[in-house]
């Protein structure tokens, strides 16, 4: 029979061996991979590492701006994005969080985690929109949490 205490030790040797990656280590594995989205991770890092977490997505957005601002990073916030449909545009008025680098569409939420949900709304969002990369931010958790996405590829004709 495991009792708590049992239980308890047993998460803290986990992680002991096992240590959560420190953000250095991912931004830095992050910095290799795409820069683009390294500097919009730190920036959101610095916004959560100063105001915690706890807060509505219009706080967390707007001080995102300002760190986005101070680090010279093109962005365009709440960006009207228009739809397409079977090349019908749809008059929705949806608005992204940020349009980052021209290219990028960035959503932010203050959820208890990311799940599936948000990866496929991502997705969706950059097939519909026309954008090449994604990136979705999660103020609302003790550490921010970011997941990534790239549009699929367009099938070409048969």
């Amino acid at each position: 029979m495991t009792s708590a205490n049992n239980l308890d030790l047993l998460g803290k040797v986990a992680r002991i061996f096992n240590p959560p990656a420190s953000y250095g280590q991912i931004l830095q594995d992050l910095a290799a991979k795409d820069p683009d989205v390294c500097a919009i991770v730190e920036a959101a890092i610095e916004v959560h590492t100063t105001l915690g977490h706890g807060f509505l997505v219009p706080v967390y957005c707007q001080a995102l701006a300002v760190e986005l601002s101070a680090r010279s990073v093109a962005f365009e916030p709440k960006a009207q994005i228009t739809l397409n449909y079977k090349d019908h545009l749809l008059n929705t008025g949806y608005e992204a969080d940020f349009i980052c680098y021209g290219d990028m569409l960035v959503l932010a939420t203050a959820a208890a985690q990311l799940e599936r949900t948000h990866d496929r709304q991502l997705v969706s969002h950059l097939k519909c929109t026309g954008l090449r990369r994604g990136l979705y931010l999660n103020f609302g958790v003790e550490r921010v949490d970011f997941h990534r996405a790239m549009a699929p590829r367009r099938e070409g004709p048969a």
